[in-house]
């Protein structure tokens, strides 16, 4: 994935992986700790063995990453506050080079999915 034209991009340090789909950042010389929801990225839950193995995988790749960036995209529509932020954590991609994101990357290792699974 190309990164967008509109949308913020900053880069990030300190990655501390939640689960498959969440991690926090802080931003490169700040304090803050971003807790961010990757976009395009269903993984299961730690609950599950796939969900740890996802969580390894993810720990895995930022531990590897010679740099992080977050970025945020833009929202479409009106209601910015509510696109941008979703239950305490913000709604972005973590590049792990210029052109590959964390998301892609585990899709196509197959520990997560681009799209939410259906229930049931």
């Amino acid at each position: 994935m190309n990164r967008p034209p509109l949308g913020l991009c900053l880069p990030v340090e300190r990655p501390v992986v939640y689960d498959g789909d969440t991690i926090a950042v802080v931003l490169v010389g700040g304090s803050h700790v971003w807790r961010v929801r990757l976009l395009d990225c269903w993984s299961p839950e730690l609950h599950k063995p796939e969900g740890r193995e996802a969580k390894q995988y993810v720990e895995k790749l930022v531990n590897q990453a010679r740099s992080l960036a977050l970025f945020i995209p833009a929202p479409e529509g009106e209601n910015l506050v509510k696109e941008l932020f979703l239950f305490d954590r913000v709604l972005g991609h973590i590049f792990l080079s210029e052109t590959q994101t964390l998301s892609e990357m585990m899709v196509a290792a197959g520990h997560a999915t681009k799209e939410k699974p259906a229930k049931g």
